[in-house]
C-alpha cells in the first residue's frame, strides 16, 4: 500500500547545518532544509512501519 498524500513539516527541527546557512522558515529557532528533510523522512519510515504492523493484525 502507498501512501498518496503531501507530508509537509509544519514545524522543523533546527540542525547545525542549517544554523549555519540560516533558518528559512521566520520563526526563531526554526529548521532549514535539512530540518525539512530530516522531518518528512522519519514521518514517512514511521508511516511505513505502521501500515507493516496493520497489515500483520
Amino acid at each position: 500500500m502507498k501512501y498518496s498524500r503531501e507530508l509537509y513539516p509544519e514545524h522543523p527541527r533546527a540542525l547545525d547545518y542549517d544554523r549555519v546557512r540560516g533558518p528559512i522558515h521566520g520563526y526563531p529557532g526554526g529548521g532549514g532544509y535539512a530540518g525539512d528533510v530530516y522531518d518528512i523522512a522519519y514521518a514517512k519510515a514511521m508511516l511505513q512501519a505502521a501500515l507493516v504492523l496493520e497489515k500483520a493484525w
